[in-house]
């Protein structure tokens, strides 16, 4: 996939907003008057550590296979 592209950013949200609203686990009238930052850091840490263990199982099981 290289070569096609950048993905897109959020234009118009903070990115940590954009994440958290994405994944459906916060609105964005949530993150402004009910959470606090550090409960979006916590949220977020909650969504990326199984993302980037997944992506490292998927790296170590290509690694496997092409070498």
């Amino acid at each position: 996939m290289g070569g096609e592209g950048h993905y897109k950013a959020y234009p118009n949200v903070p990115a940590l907003f954009g994440v958290l609203i994405s994944q459906g686990v916060a609105t964005l009238h949530e993150l402004k008057t009910v959470y606090t930052y550090e409960d979006a850091i916590y949220m977020y840490e909650a969504i990326m550590v199984p993302k980037y263990n997944e992506w490292l199982t998927m790296e170590r099981n290509r690694a496997k296979k092409n070498g």
